[in-house]
């Protein structure tokens, strides 16, 4: 078995070398040898976001990952883990991928959107469903607009999510869905239809609803929420960081939501900032 500083010196200079193994030792300190042998996702990125939180730079910063990137390549080279948790992590776009907590919504506040007031009757059951979608299921606005009538199942009361990526799932309609569900497939639908489709939606002119028509349901009620930023991605996200905080498990939030891999759900984990604060100021302690 190929030691961690013999690797590094078989692929670096000395000086660099040196400088990766102070950045895995310092992931260490901050995790525990251990926790850091075993990280996640979740915990590679809560440890960068401490780095920069304290000031640091991002060339400091990329070179305490590029460090850690070596660290886990290592594991995986001597049979030690099977898996890179630092794979899909990318410095450059890590902020725009983390997920802004504050913007996000309680369940409660959520289901406020399904009281939107709509000026055609006609629509009004077809909405409040599309709605619906959106905040019961944590749907995107493209698996919406894709639903056909055959992907409502109202004896299993399930709605089957197709996934061209094999992250095709059945979610469960709650008493609501399949009320709405009824009267507009019985009575709303077939008044709207002009033509033949299996689509879903049916918009006011006759044809298959638009993603545009779908953003506007949810990003017309921004006058609720005047300080956050109310669009289907924030629903969305809102719903599985609900289902987190009420201890819903990791690999039944990932299959819930349709995420590929496991570290897109952990994204959703709410970190405790004070707790983290205690713990940067536990092992790195400002001078």
């Amino acid at each position: 078995m190929i030691a961690l500083d013999k690797y590094l010196y078989s692929k670096f200079t000395i000086g660099s070398t040196k400088r990766y193994l102070f950045a895995i030792e310092k992931l260490s300190d901050y995790l525990g040898e251990n926790n850091a042998i075993n990280a996640r996702f979740i915990d590679i990125t809560s440890y960068l976001h401490s780095l920069r939180q304290r000031g640091f730079k991002n060339e400091y910063v990329q070179t305490e990952f590029y460090g850690i990137k070596q660290y886990y390549k290592w594991l995986v080279l001597i049979n030690i883990r099977v898996d890179d948790p630092t794979d899909n992590i990318k410095l450059n776009d890590l902020s725009n991928k983390c997920v802004q907590f504050q913007d996000l919504f309680t369940t409660e506040e959520l289901t406020l959107l399904l009281k939107k007031k709509n000026r055609y009757e006609l629509l009004k059951w077809r909405d409040y469903l599309a709605i619906s979608f959106y905040i019961y299921q944590g749907l995107t606005t493209g698996e919406i607009s894709s639903l056909t009538i055959h992907d409502i199942s109202l004896e299993k009361e399930v709605v089957f999510i197709m996934d061209s990526r094999n992250c095709s799932r059945i979610l469960k309609l709650n008493s609501n869905q399949t009320m709405a569900y009824k009267r507009y497939i019985t009575f709303d639908r077939p008044f709207l239809l002009k033509f033949k489709t299996d689509q879903l939606f049916i918009g006011k002119l006759g044809q298959p609803e638009t993603s545009e028509g779908f953003h506007y349901l949810i990003e017309s009620q921004r006058k609720l929420f005047p300080t956050r930023k109310l669009n289907p991605k924030t629903v969305r996200q809102s719903v599985i960081v609900n289902l987190l905080k009420q201890g819903v498990s990791l690999m039944e939030v990932q299959l819930f939501a349709g995420h590929h891999h496991s570290s897109t759900t952990e994204r959703y984990i709410q970190q405790d900032l004070s707790q983290m604060r205690s713990e940067i100021d536990r092992f790195f302690p400002l001078k």
